[in-house]
């Protein structure tokens, strides 16, 4: 599986986007005041005037949290797997090295 490396110019076209979204939206700007901010904010993926990177933890934090639990979530059922196809086997250590090895190789972690 690839690392995610989030990059600054994404979360600051994000951002932006959703600015323009709530100028466009917006029922108490006339339309001259709105084509005047759109253009203040701009289209490029780098703004000088504030740093992406600050957003970066709060907004993949919560993500990075929800993988990891939804992670060992997986592995405790891929535990319960390979502890109840060991009950019926003559070789219980086998059946669980098995179990974990195809979890390994169908989510290519070792």
């Amino acid at each position: 599986m690839k690392k995610f490396e989030p990059r600054e110019t994404e979360f600051i076209r994000a951002i932006k986007k959703q600015i323009e979204n709530f100028i466009k939206n917006s029922n108490v700007i006339d339309e001259d005041v709105k084509k005047d901010f759109i253009k203040e904010i701009g289209s490029n993926w780098y703004d000088d005037r504030f740093d992406g990177t600050k957003f970066i933890d709060n907004a993949v934090g919560y993500s990075i949290y929800k993988w990891q639990e939804q992670n060992f979530k997986l592995a405790e059922l891929w535990k319960e797997i390979a502890v109840n196809n060991a009950k019926i086997s003559n070789e219980p250590h086998k059946v669980a090295d098995e179990t974990i090895s195809r979890f390994k190789d169908e989510f290519n972690c070792g």
